[in-house]
Order: C-alpha cells, then sequence, then structure tokens
C-alpha cells in the first residue's frame, strides 16, 4: 500500500468540503489510498478523523468500520467521521503501515521529543528535503510521569500528528531511559519499537579517581558477580584492538576501569533487551544502550568493551549513547573542548563501525549546534540525535507570542519550582542570571527566557511543575488556537538541528511555512 498526497489545490478544496460536511473547525492534509483517503481534523479541541471511499469500504478501512462513527453521504464517495479515539487511532496504524512505528535500521536519525503530544507537524516540516528519519513518539518514563502521559497517549499522539502533517515516510517510537523489564513491556504494548535501556544505576562512579588496590578489588567483585564475566581477562588482558589511525589497548588499569564502569550495565542491558525481545514476539525492534549517565567520559576502550560483550550476550544493539567529552547540558549550547569532542567522537564513529556498525546516538543533543557538522561528518550517516526539551521551549515561545500575560505566570511557576526541580538534570542556569517577569516589558520576555542560557534552563527542566499546575489546560488551549505559530516555532527550532545533520546550508530569515492551516470558523 502506498500512501500518495494529493496535488495542493484538490487536498484544499477536499479538507475544505470535508470540514463544512462534519462540522469541524479545521481539516488539516488529506492523504491517498487505495480505494479512498483519510483526513485528521479538529472540531475545536477535540481530535476527528474521516475516510472517504467508494463504491464499497477498502480493506484498510474494515476496522474502522466496526468503530462508533457518523456517515456521510455525498455524491463523489461515502464519508465517515470518527471522534479520534485511542480505538480508532490504533486501528489506523494497524490498518495503514506508513502509521505504524518502525525501526530505523541503519538510517540516520533524529529524535523529537514531544511532552506536549502537539508538535510532531512542525517537526514534520523541519526534515523538507532530508532523509533522515524522525523518531516522532519518543518519551521517557520519566518524562511521562511528569506530563501525566500514558504509553498509548504519547503514541496516539504522534500518529496523529504524522496524519496531521500529511507525513507518508514513516517514521519510528522511541520508549526512552527504560530500566525495568515491566516499562519495556507497558511500551512495547503500546507500539513502541525502539527500547533506549538506562543502565546508569548500574554503571560504576568515580572509576578513575580509584587508586590500582581499590579499583582491582571492586573489579574483582565483578569478575565474581556477572555470569559469564571469568572469561573477560583472557578476552582483553594484553589485547590490542586496532582500528583506522588508532588503536585500543587493554593494560591492567585500562581493563579493570571498563569492567568496573560497564560490567555489571552490560548484563543489565541483555537482560533488558531479552525483556523487549519476548514483549515484542515476533514484531520488529530495536535496542540502544544508554552508557551516558556518569560523570566520567566513555573511553574508546570503554566503547569497545561494552560493544563486544553486548554481542556476546546476543544483543543486536542499534545504537550506542556514548558519555561524550564535555558538558551536554539542557537547552543550551555544548561547553567544553570542541576540538577534543571531534577527536573522539571520530575514535567512537570508527569503533562502531568495526563493531557491528551500530549507530552512535547524543543524547541531550538538542542545541547543540556547534557540534551537528561533525556528527555527520564522521558518524557517516550511522548516528542518533535526541532532543526533547527544545520542543518544550518552542511551544512556550509560541505561548509568549500569542498570551504574554499567560507565559508570565508559566515563568513565575518555573522560577518558583526551578531550584526543585533541577535536582534531576546537571545544569549551571540560575535564578540570579535573569530578571523575574514583574522587571520586564512583554517585549523583552521572549529574548530574555527563550534566548539566554539561565532563562531556557528555568523553563526546560520546570515542565512537569507546568504540566501537574492549573496552567496546563490554559497553555494547552493557547497552543492548539494558535496551532500555526506553534508549528512554525518548532520548525524554525528544529530546522537548525536537522539542516548541518542532513548537509543541507539553510539560508537565515523567516522560516518555511510548517503547514497551510486554515483559520478556525
Amino acid at each position: 500500500m502506498t500512501p500518495k498526497l494529493f496535488p495542493a489545490k484538490t487536498a484544499r478544496g477536499l479538507a475544505d468540503r470535508i470540514a463544512s460536511v462534519c462540522g469541524w473547525d479545521r481539516a488539516y492534509v488529506p492523504v491517498r489510498l487505495p480505494g479512498g483517503w483519510v483526513l485528521a481534523g479538529r472540531r475545536e479541541a477535540s481530535r476527528t478523523l474521516a475516510v472517504g471511499w467508494l463504491p464499497k469500504p477498502p480493506a484498510w478501512a474494515a476496522a474502522l468500520g466496526r468503530l462508533p462513527k457518523s456517515e456521510h453521504p455525498l455524491k463523489e464517495f461515502m464519508v465517515w467521521s470518527f471522534d479520534a479515539t485511542h480505538d480508532v487511532l490504533r486501528a489506523l496504524r494497524t490498518s495503514l503501515p506508513f502509521l505504524a512505528p518502525r525501526p530505523s535500521g541503519r538510517h540516520a536519525s533524529v529524535g523529537f521529543g514531544d511532552r506536549t503530544g502537539l508538535a510532531t507537524p512542525g517537526h514534520a516540516a523541519s526534515l523538507a528535503g532530508t532523509k533522515l528519519f524522525p523518531i516522532f513518539a519518543q518519551q521517557s518514563i520519566r518524562e511521562m510521569t511528569r506530563t501525566g502521559r500514558s504509553p498509548d497517549e504519547v503514541m496516539d499522539d504522534a500518529v496523529f500528528g504524522a496524519l496531521q502533517a500529511g507525513w507518508i515516510r514513516g517514521f519510528g517510537a522511541d520508549a526512552d531511559h527504560l530500566k525495568t523489564p515491566e516499562d519495556v513491556a507497558r511500551t512495547a504494548a503500546a507500539g513502541f519499537v525502539l527500547f533506549t535501556l538506562d543502565v546508569g544505576d548500574h554503571i560504576g562512579k568515580d572509576v578513575a579517581a580509584m587508586d590500582d588496590a581499590t579499583l582491582a578489588a571492586a573489579a574483582q567483585r565483578v569478575l565474581a558477580e556477572v555470569p559469564g564475566a571469568a572469561g573477560w581477562p583472557k578476552a582483553y588482558l594484553g589485547r590490542t584492538f586496532r582500528f583506522p589511525g588508532f588503536k585500543v589497548g587493554f593494560d591492567e588499569r585500562t581493563f579493570r576501569e571498563a569492567v568496573v564502569k560497564y560490567g555489571r550495565a552490560v548484563a543489565k542491558a541483555a537482560e533488558l533487551a531479552e525483556a523487549a525481545r519476548r514483549a515484542c514476539g515476533k514484531a520488529p525492534c530495536e535496542i540502544e544502550m544508554s552508557v551516558d549517565e556518569t560523570s566520567e567520559d566513555t573511553t574508546e576502550a570503554d566503547h569497545v568493551f561494552v560493544a563486544r560483550e553486548l554481542k556476546a550476550r546476543g544483543v543486536r544493539i542499534a545504537a550506542i549513547a556514548p558519555k561524550f567529552v564535555g558538558s551536554f547540558e539542557k537547552g543550551i549550547e555544548y561547553k567544553g573542548d570542541l576540538g577534543g569532542f571531534v577527536a573522539a567522537f571520530r575514535r567512537h564513529a570508527a569503533i562502531a563501525k568495526a563493531l557491528g556498525g551500530h549507530k552512535l546516538s547524543v543524547h541531550s543533543g538538542s542545541d547543540k549546534f556547534a557540534l551537528y557538522p561533525f556528527v555527520a561528518k564522521h558518524a557517516r550517516g550511522r548516528f542518533h540525535l535526541k532532543t526533547a526539551g527544545t520542543s518544550w521551549l518552542e511551544a512556550l515561545r509560541a505561548v509568549v507570542r500569542l498570551d504574554p500575560a499567560l507565559f508570565r505566570e508559566v515563568v513565575d511557576l518555573a522560577r518558583g519550582r526551578y531550584e526543585t526541580d533541577r535536582a534531576s538534570y546537571h545544569i549551571s542556569g540560575r535564578l540570579e542570571d535573569v530578571p523575574p517577569p514583574s522587571a520586564l516589558p512583554d517585549a523583552e520576555l521572549e529574548t530574555a527566557y527563550l534566548e539566554s542560557a539561565g532563562g531556557r534552563q528555568i523553563l526546560h527542566v520546570t515542565y512537569g511543575s507546568v504540566f501537574q499546575s492549573a496552567l496546563r489546560a490554559r497553555v494547552f488551549d493557547v497552543l492548539v488556537r494558535g496551532e500555526a505559530e506553534h508549528h512554525a516555532c518548532v520548525q524554525r527550532h528544529l530546522r537548525r538541528h536537522v539542516a548541518p545533520l542532513a548537509g543541507l546550508r539553510d539560508e537565515p530569515g523567516p522560516a518555511r511555512r510548517a503547514l497551510r492551516l486554515p483559520a478556525a470558523r
């Protein structure tokens, strides 16, 4: 089944007509399919869906035909309209492969974390002219808890957003930062296909600072306790692994550091990967191992050890997220020695290529504009960039433009919660870096809080407090009513990420239109 888009004039005419017939306020981008078409829309804030067909319902619409609907017989075709409930959206992605998340394989990919569930059309528009594979449904268990969303809701939002945007190229779904088999099973049941395993709790801490005796004792405990570890000394001690332009040797100190840092983590990753395989059954899925949740950089020896031991345990790894040199703080530019990052990244890319071809995943990767050209150059398509909170900041950019008074309330709440909410993040922003909203006119709010490092971090890490407050409904109302502005903000900012990754040189200037959205009736 090959979906197609109608010519622009035809699409607009069809969308307008269906909106009128069904009593919708907005209709988006109709997608042409064998025997009919499908179209997303809204009635006020509620999501809606329509399918059209003639002379009989096509096979792909059979599951939808069994669900509650309204029928609209027209001269040219029959139309079914639906409220876009979970059951309807699940039936749609089950019937239409382009709306069912799939693994990215070896394609260069970008994860678009969407905490509001409203940003996907902007994400899709940012990819124009690129071949990057998008992960539209990306959410960690921590983010789901703080936003009050379930795995099913995250999936539904991504499916509706893709259809809303007329995105027909396929997309992925990343269950991010998973720590337990139970969370793996929950997200697999919702249709996620990429499982990012967070084994940070099992990574040895402060290993580089250990003296030789302490390190030797710690390594011996790991070798005794981790199944299959008894053969590690023979497999690594005294060995040298050669890669283009450099080599990685394992003397006693190097070997022991790798074992203490990642020995237990590898075993835990294998356990979670097996849980993912069981949960997915015959459906394809991918595994990413996150080893960046530590204060110590992932060395080349660490990478060799992790990749080899995952393979030894039967884990076909799609990506590894190392802890790269430098500081990857949320919402702001990379901090550190750029030359050092580039040199280390090049070596990690060579190791990844040689040891199975897995991708390098760059976590906390949003707003690190200095790095993207080098990631594209040295990974040569074997990379995954993960973004999340930066799209929340763009949602707030739309809010400050559409409702400055509401934005002031959001900032006041964020400032009050910042010292508490920042505890789970490594960030350097301080409240005193940015004046309180009361000291700023409306015209200066956006620059102060969305263009400065301190302002961005204050808003970035307090999203959960906003979602759990009475402000949530008002923010979402503004974003839905002003979705054209919201999607344009998201598109413009994320385009700055994807263009250099795709080797494009977009000229600065006004954002391309994310969508030609009709005004509310």
